[in-house]
């Protein structure tokens, strides 16, 4: 009889790296959709505001042509305040997704993103107040100023939400390899 073939040596499994609650998965990904749709949003609005300074340059902000300037001023700032509201629900919770886990990144830029969201949302009210009630003198010019203006403050605001979402995904992506 042949010699019985030697036993192989233990195998050693090592235990599955712990997963993330499914809970924190699916609400990280809700946050993304939703930051991920202002930011489309966003560049649209920023588009917008861009044309409408092109357009203010050669045809002005009053008269017949004008209205054409202001209302894509308007649009823009309107756009990229929609841009800022999806931008900080959707960062709200992500970072409420890693707080959970105790990883969150901080929300220094979130903070930061979020008030000059919120004086760009008051300076757009500011210049569709101005454009319709007419309370200065040139209201036309002064409300596309202040709509533009408006828009650099949402603009600023979106790029600080940028930056606080990188990091958050660099986090994200770390606990998620294993």
């Amino acid at each position: 009889m042949p010699p019985a073939p030697a036993p192989f040596p233990p195998v050693f499994v090592a235990p599955a790296p712990p997963s993330l609650p499914e809970d924190v998965v699916s609400r990280f990904k809700a946050g993304r959709v939703l930051y991920g749709l202002g930011t489309a949003t966003g560049l649209i609005g920023g588009g917008l505001t861009l044309a409408s300074i092109g357009v203010a340059f050669a045809y002005g902000t009053s008269g017949e042509h004008g209205g054409i300037s202001r209302g894509l001023a308007y649009a823009g700032s309107a756009s990229s305040g929609v841009a800022v509201i999806f931008g900080a629900i959707g960062l709200g919770m992500q970072h409420s997704a890693l707080a959970r886990i105790g990883h969150d990144t901080g929300r220094g830029l979130y903070a930061a993103g979020t008030f000059l969201g919120i004086l760009g949302l008051g300076a757009m009210g500011a210049s569709y107040y101005i454009d319709i009630a007419k309370p200065v003198e040139n209201p036309e010019k002064v409300a596309f100023a202040v709509s533009v203006a408006a828009s650099t403050l949402l603009i600023t605001g979106g790029i600080l939400y940028f930056a606080d979402e990188r990091r958050m995904y660099r986090i994200y992506r770390r606990l998620m390899t294993f």
